[in-house]
């Protein structure tokens, strides 16, 4: 299985080299991982990071001037194509690549060390009625753990779009700490509930 930000690395790298690439950037979302812009920084090309959502990264690739974007689920768009992700288009740019240099795809793919991301989606309790966000307790517990990230990683805390969750991406190689800083933001968002209710 190949995720999207190694095909779109794929892809941005071709049409670099070919003169189609637009923008001078990528437009991807939090969720694209930390090595994936630091290979982007080897072809010296910027990450922009949008809100998640095929809607924000469309938007976000129209304002900057670029024509490749997407997440790493999969959803790519590539604007010479389509305003929207479509596998199709992606999959046939891969197979072109292929065809060219006469290499299979896990030849081709980008090689960089991803960084571990430590997903999780705390419930709220009171579902979408309070964002535990404006709650000053819990931001003190997001500031916290970006203060124990400093320099060790990425920290991501957002809404869930669809479902009454707060979502926390910690993008690091250290494990432990990861998990410490998932059951910190947990714990306060719990704590938080309990007193809302």
């Amino acid at each position: 299985i190949v995720d999207g930000d190694r095909l779109i690395g794929l892809i941005a790298r071709e049409w670099l080299e070919s003169g189609k690439l637009a923008g001078g950037a990528v437009v991807g979302t939090p969720f694209s991982n930390l090595g994936f812009e630091r290979f982007l920084g080897t072809l010296h090309l910027d990450l922009l990071r949008a809100p998640v959502g095929d809607r924000h990264v469309s938007q976000w690739m129209r304002s900057h001037g670029c024509n490749i974007g997407g997440e790493p689920s999969g959803h790519i768009i590539l604007r010479n194509h389509s305003e929207t992700g479509d596998g199709l288009a992606s999959a046939l740019q891969a197979l072109a690549v292929m065809a060219r240099t006469g290499s299979p795809l896990s030849g081709l793919l980008p090689r960089y060390e991803a960084v571990p991301q430590h997903l999780s989606g705390i419930s709220l309790p009171n579902g979408r009625n309070v964002d535990p966000l404006v709650i000053p307790s819990v931001r003190a517990a997001v500031a916290e753990a970006e203060r124990r990230l400093q320099g060790k990683g990425r920290l991501v805390v957002r809404m869930s779009g669809t479902e009454p969750l707060l979502r926390v991406l910690v993008e690091t190689s250290d494990e432990p700490a990861a998990r410490d800083i998932i059951d910190l933001i947990s714990a306060e968002v719990a704590t938080a509930s309990r007193n809302a209710a």
